[in-house]
């Protein structure tokens, strides 16, 4: 009976774990939940806009051309992947890059050479995956260029995500969350084989 106690209580931290790998956000894991003045843009309009972006919200530079959105993620963090949602109409090509750096960027991105670089025929909410080799940086900005339509991104639901090359403070990968409610099931359903053939548990 204790074991089956332990086990229970085990099986419900694994379920308690899973969740909270799930809870990742539409940009970048470490890029969300910071404080306000984390956030900046090379847009003033409605420049409040860069936090919910960032959170899994939508921001618009309320023009056409090249914009920036820059996260302090407080401390250096290890990215490889970017994730964003297109807001846009009419559709065409739109251009996208990715900086990571451990001072502020800003406007100075063009003395950086970008991480990645995405440029392609997107409609509106095309879920745009920048991949990049592991780059440590404080500062995240991304850079964007909506071609035909305002610059605009985010829109539709928030996107949960975690990717796992992400490496924790303690250097250990984060768990696939599918893995962890399964190793909790597969010991419960051991302990319910061994009660039906009359194991003590």
């Amino acid at each position: 009976m204790n074991m089956i106690k332990s086990l229970a209580a085990l099986f419900s931290i694994t379920l308690l774990a899973a969740t909270s790998a799930q809870a990742a956000y539409v940009v970048n894991p470490f890029a969300a939940d910071l404080p306000s003045a984390s956030y900046t843009t090379s847009s003033q309009y409605q420049s409040g806009m860069v936090e919910s972006f960032f959170n899994g919200g939508y921001w618009n530079s309320g023009w056409w051309g090249t914009a920036w959105l820059q996260a302090d993620m407080g401390v250096t963090r290890t990215l490889s992947e970017v994730r964003l949602l297109t807001d846009q109409m009419p559709y065409g090509v739109t251009n996208y890059a990715v900086y990571l750096s451990d001072t502020a960027i800003g406007n100075n991105y063009s003395s950086l050479i970008p991480v990645a670089i995405q440029n392609m025929f997107t409609y509106d909410e095309t879920l745009v995956d920048l991949e990049f080799a592991p780059t440590a940086g404080r500062f995240l900005l991304i850079l964007a260029n909506g071609g035909p339509s305002w610059t605009a991104l985010g829109g539709g639901e928030r996107i949960n995500w975690v990717d796992d090359t992400f490496v924790l403070g303690n250097g250990a990968n984060l768990p696939e969350p599918s893995g962890l409610v399964l190793i909790g099931l597969g010991l419960l359903g051991l302990i319910a084989s061994r009660r039906r053939i009359g194991i003590p548990a």
